[in-house]
């Protein structure tokens, strides 16, 4: 079942800063589609996942009612340009083609790449296919050049997608995705664009960090900064943790506490940043507890509600990572929306069922980022957590 959240639309201009040290690409924030793509199609409340710089750079993020974040790229001479979201659970960069079937509905919604007016393009043609929740992402490959944050990445390796699942594609309101996991996830083995940028000295170590605005009043959605972190954009100290995977950005949670009676991974489980999810996931018993105690109903749209008005009485959830209790409020962990003069709460949680060897994970999605600064570290195989401004 898609999940169909508030289509009010809020639009934020995006904007590319860059100052002596620092490349920033600041985000806008749409629907979670990126959410019902990655965990659609299945049972409602439960999920299964098939397989799965000399400068620094941040990269804006479009925000929309507090769910999706995504940034603007170019590609070819001159530039065409699109929107992405950045996501750290899969690594290539993929964006619909002009070369689209004409019944591909998501095609006619988005921005299309058309290679015949660039004059930097290089063909490739292999043929190229991820796997969704609902379907596959199917085209070919690319080369052209890369244009983000204010800086030109030659001879990039792409996909363009002729024909995307679902529906899931039609109504989102991003064209593409940008990948920043590791290049050993790379569908075709193709070099993902953070790599390049690296062998191409545009950033002076293989770092990137996420800073997410919770306030939807505000015009400034957050930032991908690559290259490193931007110290005005985050409290306190990091707090640094090992990657338990050396293909994903996967690490070790020590407890997950819900107010202080009720506690989840006891002795220690993994987890997943994935700043392509907008919600955290958990295995499907552990969730369906959370709902139970902060009385979350099931409701026909396949979303937990809650009572507005309780959003303040609901438990601290807390996240133990390497000996830090990172806590959120309920007001950090439930979505509000609003249409004319109604209010809707849906928690910010979802049934993840990922079996061995590769489970059970915890999914660390973008409701997490928005209160904790998050820096991904390839160069030292770490993340690290800070409180955000």
């Amino acid at each position: 079942m898609t999940v169909n959240l508030s289509t009010i639309l809020l639009i934020i201009s995006s904007l590319i800063t860059i100052n002596c040290k620092l490349w920033h690409v600041q985000m806008e924030k749409k629907d979670a589609i990126r959410y019902d793509v990655k965990y659609s199609e299945t049972a409602v409340g439960e999920v299964n996942l098939e397989g799965r710089f000399a400068q620094h750079t941040p990269v804006a993020l479009i925000n929309y009612m507090d769910t999706q974040y995504y940034g603007v790229i170019s590609l070819g001479t001159p530039p065409q340009k699109f929107t992405v979201v950045f996501d750290t659970g899969s690594a290539n960069l993929w964006i619909p083609s002009a070369k689209c079937d004409s019944s591909n509905e998501a095609c006619k919604n988005h921005n299309t790449y058309d290679a015949s007016k660039s004059s930097t393009y290089h063909a490739n043609g292999t043929k190229f296919s991820i796997r969704y929740g609902d379907g596959s992402m199917q085209g070919f490959l690319s080369q052209d050049y890369l244009a983000i944050g204010g800086f030109r990445v030659e001879d990039q390796v792409f996909a363009e997608a002729v024909t995307q699942p679902g529906m899931t594609f039609v109504t989102a309101k991003y064209d593409g995705v940008f990948g920043l996991g590791f290049k050993e996830t790379a569908v075709n083995r193709v070099v993902p664009p953070l790599y390049n940028m690296i062998a191409q000295g545009l950033i002076e170590k293989p770092i990137f960090s996420f800073y997410i605005n919770p306030r939807i009043d505000d015009s400034f959605g957050g930032e991908v900064i690559f290259g490193g972190s931007d110290r005005k954009l985050y409290k306190g100290d990091f707090t640094y943790t090992p990657l338990t995977s050396k293909s994903h950005w996967q690490f070790r949670l020590e407890v997950v506490a819900v107010g202080t009676h009720k506690y989840f991974c006891e002795g220690g489980c993994d987890a997943i940043a994935d700043t392509g999810s907008t919600l955290i996931g958990g295995p499907v018993g552990e969730v369906a507890e959370i709902h139970r105690i902060i009385e979350a109903k099931l409701t026909q749209s396949g979303r937990y509600e809650v009572d507005c008005k309780k959003i303040n009485h609901l438990p601290k959830i807390r996240f133990n990572i390497a000996g830090r209790m990172f806590e959120l409020d309920g007001k950090d962990y439930i979505l509000e929306y609003k249409n004319a003069n109604e209010r809707t709460c849906f928690t910010g949680f979802m049934a993840v069922d990922i079996p061995p060897p590769f489970g059970p994970l915890w999914i660390i999605g973008d409701i997490f980022i928005a209160k904790f600064y998050m820096e991904f570290d390839m160069e030292n195989m770490r993340i690290g957590f800070a409180e955000a401004q």
